[in-house]
This record gives structure tokens, sequence and C-alpha cells, in this order.
């Protein structure tokens, strides 16, 4: 039997979800497959439940750029300069909404797709078909790395809070 250190494990989940995600990818024929490797890649964290919170907040920020991106291109279709402020805009409220507390992830997601989409459309074509892709893709990657972390070696953190909540609760009653 050979016994694996924790960080052995990772990178074997990590390279499996990589391998794993690109194959369903160019299977699937879409056009940059490695954006579900870059999904696998920006959500893998310390434990299942991080990870599962990253990449939620992930498909929920590329999901949330998508419709950004689109009503942007509908309202100032031939407008270029206005359609850059706006765009601009959008990135700076991402940017002032990831230093704060919560949810850091999905702003800076949210932001960084809208340029993606918005910046690289020609028309309204190419703009549906780059939303399409980039969802398919990293919705494929937040899946396939959320079920190889919650299959193969899951790591909870469950321990941890156990261990703060007793010295936090043994601190509060040596304090009575």
């Amino acid at each position: 039997r050979i016994s694996l250190s924790s960080r052995a494990k990772e990178a074997i989940k990590i390279a499996l979800a990589f391998v794993i995600a690109i194959g369903i990818a160019s299977w699937m024929d879409w056009e940059r497959p490695y954006w579900a490797a870059f999904a696998v890649a920006f959500i893998s964290l310390d434990t299942a439940g991080a990870s599962l919170n990253r990449g939620a907040e992930r498909m929920l920020g590329t999901l949330v750029a998508i419709a950004a991106a689109f009503t942007f291109l509908a309202f100032f279709p031939q407008q270029r300069w206005l359609f850059m402020a706006v765009v601009s805009l959008y990135v700076g409220l991402c940017a002032y909404m990831m230093t704060g507390k919560h949810h850091q992830y999905y702003w800076y997601a949210s932001g960084f797709i809208c340029v993606v989409i918005a910046v690289n459309s020609s028309n309204s074509l190419t703009a549906f078909q780059i939303a399409v892709e980039r969802a398919q893709e990293t919705g494929t990657g937040v899946l396939v790395y959320s079920l190889i972390a919650a299959m193969l070696w899951p790591r909870s953190s469950q321990k941890a809070l156990d261990d703060t909540i007793r010295t936090v609760w043994t601190t509060q009653t040596k304090l009575y």
C-alpha cells in the first residue's frame, strides 16, 4: 500500500480534473477547451467546501458577466467609446466590490469575463458564441473538479472548526 501526502493527493486530483475537463471540452469540439482547465485551476482550494464555494462563485460570476456584456453590447452597438466607458465602469465596480469582505472571487470573475466577452466580440453573433462557450467550458471545469474533490480524498475543514469552537468556548468559560 502506498501512502501519499496531502500535497500529492491534491496534485493528483487537480491533474485528473484538468485531463478530464480538457478531454470533455475537446471531445465536444468546443473552441477553447483550455477555459475548462482554467476553471479547474482557479477553483482548486484546500478543502472540498472551499472549492465548491469558489466554483459556485465562478459560475455565477460568469453568468452575470454574460448578462452584463450582452446588455452593454445591446445598448451601445455603434458607439464604441461609450461602450468602452460603460464596460470600464462595470469593471471598476467589480474591482471596488472585490475589496469588500464578501464574494471577492465572484466579482473578480464577473469583471474579467465581461471584458473577455465584450471586447472579443465583433458582432452579436460572436458575442453569443463566446458567451455560450465560456459558460459551457467554465461549467464543465467547475463540475468536473467539484465531483473529483468530493469523491477522491475529500478534505474537510470541520476538525479545524471544531477545534476553534472548543478553544473559544474554553476561553469564554475561563473569563467568567
